[in-house]
């Protein structure tokens, strides 16, 4: 007993006076609970449903991967702009990006929500689906678009609790949407259910971050990020096209029942992969915010080093003034040898090197 104890003291100490390790404990634990509860939930599915419904089912969960998956580089896009803002001592910048940028997400998903809705009979002939389960899918379209950038907030701000709690809940309510929805309409609880967790979570993250979505600074937020988003997006789409296509194309292409059975041996490897994931995810924020202040000082000092040549010169000729045109003086002397240093190091010379 009292090494067990002693060991959660030294456990207890460390994560108090390191608050990186705490905060990427933190997260990697909801991030892989969240995977946990993902795992659950496929596993659920696949033995309540027969082969053909549970194919239907994944097939429009790699549709809502293929849409909202590109958007999780909002993610990052956030909470580095929320950790500079962070550093300098602002959060003009970061507001205007929340605000601004979850406003034409969530305007970018309902175009994309009407655009199933409109296309859903085209899309349900094409992977061979129920209508009724494209319509559903598309009503939490604009609230998973959303998501990704309000949780780049917490994580930029360090509220690595809520950004898990999120993450779990979202993941909770999944699973309990196909437990009781599944059960009284099926598959198409199960596809409505995933859709209102998206839009529980996105309200109560909403909810979370309203004191600084009421700032609303007048600033420009996609030109600053577009030069990021630009490199992100087509790598975040790639794997998208990665993950999803595949189910889809096999739903098309295969009779329905062994389309299902790929679709749950897909459905475990990609819960691997994104239990894995959970790993990656940690507290680089204060990384950010050392790197932003690294840079403003290496700033300084160059232009401090590009100013010292200017800075001696004045002061010579202010000692020069001050003691008369023939001043020999210690201090003169020793200026005119700063002025000359200053202006060989500002040059390249180095020491007993000739300038050339």
């Amino acid at each position: 007993m009292p090494i067990r104890t002693t060991r959660w003291h030294r456990l207890n100490r460390l994560l108090h006076s390191d608050q990186v390790v705490a905060h990427n404990l933190i997260v990697i634990s909801g991030t892989m609970g969240a995977g946990a509860i993902g795992v659950a939930f496929q596993s659920l599915v696949s033995h309540r449903l027969q082969p053909a419904d549970y194919g239907a089912v994944f097939a429009m969960v790699s549709l809502i991967t293929l849409i909202g998956l590109p958007a999780s580089a909002f993610t990052l896009l956030m909470a580095r702009e929320t950790s500079r803002d962070r550093a300098s001592g602002r959060q003009a910048q970061s507001a205007a990006l929340l605000g601004r940028g979850s406003r034409a997400l969530l305007l970018a998903g309902t175009v994309v929500a009407v655009v199933l809705l409109t296309a859903s009979p085209l899309i349900a002939r094409f992977i061979e689906v129920p209508v009724q389960l494209v319509i559903a899918t598309a009503a939490g379209i604009p609230f998973g678009l959303v998501l990704p950038l309000l949780l780049g907030e917490f994580q930029g701000e360090e509220r690595f609790v809520a950004f898990s709690l999120l993450s779990v809940g979202q993941a909770g309510l999944k699973l309990l949407s196909a437990i009781l929805l599944g059960a009284i309409w099926g598959p198409l609880g199960i596809v409505a259910g995933i859709s209102a967790a998206s839009a529980v979570v996105y309200f109560v993250a909403i909810r979370l971050l309203k004191r600084k979505l009421s700032i609303k600074p007048r600033l420009p937020w996609l030109r600053p990020a577009a030069g990021y988003l630009v490199v992100v997006i087509p790598s975040t789409l790639a794997l998208a096209v990665l993950l999803s296509a595949d189910v889809l194309l096999v739903k098309h292409f295969f009779p329905i029942q062994a389309a299902g059975e790929y679709a749950a041996v897909a459905a475990l490897g990609r819960a691997i992969f994104w239990g894995a994931t959970g790993v990656t995810r940690g507290d680089w924020a204060p990384f950010i915010r050392f790197s932003f202040i690294v840079g403003r000082l290496r700033g300084t000092f160059l232009r401090g080093r590009c100013a010292l040549p200017a800075l001696v010169r004045r002061g010579n000729d202010s000692i020069g003034r001050r003691g008369g045109s023939n001043c020999d003086t210690p201090i003169t002397r020793q200026a005119r040898l700063s002025r000359s240093s200053a202006a060989s190091y500002h040059h390249g010379a180095l020491p007993g090197r000739p300038v050339s």
